[in-house]
């Protein structure tokens, strides 16, 4: 293991003791005429709830 990758995982520990999260990216595509206009999410689309 090198001085990086220990330094990287004693923040990390740290972080967890304390009950600190890492945010991660995340991105919403919106479409134009997508039906209910929902968003896009990773690739996929919502299904929206069927109209009875």
């Amino acid at each position: 293991m090198d001085a990086q990758q220990r330094i990287n995982l004693a923040i990390k520990a740290a972080f967890e003791e304390r009950h600190i999260d890492f945010a991660y990216p995340t991105q919403l595509l919106y479409l134009a005429n997508n039906g209910a206009n929902q968003p896009l999410e990773n690739g996929h689309e919502r299904q929206a709830a069927p109209v009875n």
